[in-house]
């Protein structure tokens, strides 16, 4: 019962308001009908050009709908390299193209440190035969001393040699890490 009362009482107190707000704006309530009326009077003009060119109207508009369809809908996807980033064709291709530079960069790394292992297995086994001719020979008689001192020279140029190309490849190597 008591929510009746409330209802009725706060429909009055708003219709109170309608009616002022009604009083004092009359001329403006006037003023909207006028100038609805004239927008309605427009949309009618526009409708009715609609109509009597309908195919004329429809036809562009589909075209353009068609055309916006084709070109604002470019397919995307993730990128490779970038897990959260969306890619088209373009931008794919682009990546791809860069990755592949940076593998072939990687590739000649890999074969010029290849290539070091092999050298250095070569001069190893060198060393080695090296080490197997001179413990053959005798270091009692005038020939024997000769051998030693000049396998001794060699065995200290050879060795050098092995540590000096250690040093310049460890730096080779340290300089394109770098670039």
């Amino acid at each position: 019962m008591q929510g009746d009362k409330v209802f009725a009482l706060t429909a009055g107190v708003s219709g109170i308001r309608q009616g002022q707000a009604k009083a004092g704006n009359a001329a403006d309530g006037q003023e909207n009908r006028s100038r609805e009326r004239k927008y309605m009077e427009t949309l009618k003009r526009i409708w009715n050009a609609i109509e009597h060119n309908r195919f004329t109207i429809v036809c562009p508009l589909a075209a353009v709908i068609v055309w916006l369809t084709a070109v604002g809908c470019t397919p995307l996807t993730f990128s490779p390299i970038d897990q959260t980033k969306l890619v088209n064709a373009r931008e794919l291709n682009t990546e791809y193209e860069v990755w592949l530079a940076q593998n072939k960069v990687m590739e000649t790394k890999f074969t010029a440190a290849g290539k070091d292992l092999e050298e250095q297995a070569v001069q190893q086994e060198q060393f080695k035969q090296f080490l197997l001719t001179l413990a053959s020979g005798s270091v009692a008689d005038w020939p024997g001393l000769a051998q030693l001192l000049v396998g001794g020279g060699l065995l200290g140029a050879l060795s050098d040699n092995i540590r000096k190309n250690g040093v310049i490849g460890g730096l080779k190597r340290a300089n394109k890490a770098v670039a």
